[in-house]
């Protein structure tokens, strides 16, 4: 093993020193060729020019493009042989949203995130996930929409309200947010807004709460 990783390693830097030495125009041309070659590597740059643009109308299409299950769903639905495969699609949106928070961009990623959680609870329904590569993804959805919250500090009380909606809806079983992961981005006004809206839910209906 100790031999394999140093092999690994050699080529690793081998490589590496090899796309360092190549003139311009040729690494532009070998990308190209990968473009061509490599669909997810084409979704995944094209994303990024268009978020290096700020060009929010088209990554926020790109964004949810990968979320639409239409491509694997070869019955009506997608099924256990291509729900990993859409998984991995999936997480290319999820790192794209991580990738604006990084860039500064909160605020969209806020927005982007919500819709692309409501497009994957649509997606969801229609999807055998039994392997549960679908479920992971919808978690590390939720995990970049509260690392977008905290980055752009949204309004407190609209936070409250849509975290009401998403939690009382009952519309989607992928994703179940803790109100206490958001205890920071609320703060004492928004937990004191959910608290309300959760007591008034109960109160119209408290035969459907455990």
């Amino acid at each position: 093993m100790p031999h394999q990783r140093s092999a690994a390693s050699s080529r690793t830097e081998g490589l590496e020193r090899w796309l360092v030495s190549l003139p311009r125009e040729e690494l532009l041309a070998l990308v190209r060729e990968q473009v061509e070659r490599d669909h997810e590597l084409h979704r995944r740059l094209e994303l990024r020019a268009a978020s290096a643009r700020r060009d929010d109308p088209t990554v926020r299409e790109r964004v949810l493009a990968l979320l639409d299950p239409v491509p694997f769903a070869r019955y009506g639905c997608v099924e256990y042989a291509d729900a990993h495969a859409y998984g991995r699609q999936a997480s290319e949106a999820v790192a794209a949203l991580r990738t604006l928070t990084a860039d500064g961009r909160a605020a969209l990623a806020v927005t982007l995130a919500r819709e692309a959680m409501a497009a994957l609870c649509r997606a969801y329904e229609d999807i055998d996930d039994s392997s549960g590569s679908v479920g992971s993804v919808a978690e590390e959805l939720a995990e970049a929409h509260l690392e977008a919250c905290r980055a752009a500090c949204p309004d407190p009380l609209e936070t409250a309200e849509w975290l009401a909606r998403h939690l009382l809806g009952g519309d989607c079983d992928v994703f179940d947010p803790d109100p206490f992961d958001y205890r920071e981005v609320l703060g004492t006004d928004g937990l004191a807004r959910l608290r309300q809206l959760a007591t008034g839910a109960w109160r119209r209906k408290p035969s459907g709460w455990a």
